[in-house]
């Protein structure tokens, strides 16, 4: 960079601001260290004007940013987030109810909930729940072993060195997704940059069968050696030892004749489709 800004006329610069006419002045010059603790403070200075423009969630991002990324990691702490805390249930809560009955004791667990959010989380004493967004969720989320989440966990999340991202995703890929969908009208216009970028920091990725496994090597972009391909756990109960009396009882609570095959269609949304 010094060699390259060495080359430039001083005019080249002119339409820039004070500021950072003067850091490049500095890197020019060889005074790197000089520069890099200008653009630190400005850095900071920008973080703590974000932490009150944004009513709240602005300053717990802060903290995260500057202090939490900061403290070690807790080995056996892991942090559960389904519908981006709008729920306990998916893969999620499979998964925390199989740690529990298999290793009871040995882990700590964290459930994010949405504000507003109804969610019945378990009451145990190796549980507990914080609120999406509040300072202990951004405490939490800093040095959390493990985080088990069925969406995308958001931008500014740095999965800190040796931690475990594990993405149960939320559903068989039977809509275009990501890379598979030719205009993203309903998202932000950098979605797939973004999401790109974070699905790079999933350790593993669940598939509920082949079909995704194949879907998301194109659509997500997203190394198949890195698939668990074990099925969703949300699904497990579809095959277990009491799927019959199970479902015996659902059809009678809901009124259903018990010889009648029972077919849900659900459709989500379609972004192909979209219209403003």
């Amino acid at each position: 960079m010094t060699t390259y800004l060495q080359t430039l006329p001083a005019e080249a610069t002119h339409n820039l601001g004070r500021t950072s006419r003067s850091i490049l002045k500095k890197v020019r010059d060889g005074r790197n260290v000089s520069a890099y603790r200008q653009m630190k403070r400005i850095v900071s200075l920008r973080y703590l004007k974000r932490a009150f423009l944004k009513h709240g969630r602005g300053l717990p991002r802060a903290m995260y940013q500057t202090v939490f990324t900061k403290l070690p990691v807790k080995k056996n702490l892991v942090i559960y987030e389904s519908f981006l805390g709008r729920n306990y249930s998916d893969s999620p809560k499979y998964i925390y109810e199989y740690l529990r009955k298999n290793f009871p004791g040995k882990y700590k667990h964290v459930w994010i909930v949405a504000k507003g959010a109804d969610v019945n989380i378990p009451k145990h004493k190796d549980t507990i729940t914080v609120r999406r967004f509040s300072f202990r969720y951004m405490y939490y989320m800093a040095v959390s072993n493990y985080q088990v989440i069925n969406m995308r966990q958001p931008q500014w999340f740095q999965k800190r060195p040796g931690a475990k991202f594990l993405s149960t995703w939320h559903g068989t890929p039977l809509k275009h997704l990501v890379f598979d969908m030719d205009n993203v009208a309903s998202a932000n216009p950098l979605y797939k940059q973004i999401f790109y970028k974070q699905s790079r920091q999933w350790d593993y990725l669940v598939t509920a069968n082949q079909f995704s496994v194949d879907v998301f090597k194109h659509a997500f972009m997203y190394p198949e050696d890195k698939m668990i391909k074990s099925g969703y756990p949300r699904n497990d109960i579809l095959n277990a030892p009491d799927k019959d009396e199970r479902q015996a009882q659902i059809k009678a609570k809901l009124h259903i004749p018990a010889d009648k095959k029972v077919i849900l269609y659900a459709p989500t949304w379609r972004d192909d489709e979209y219209y403003g």
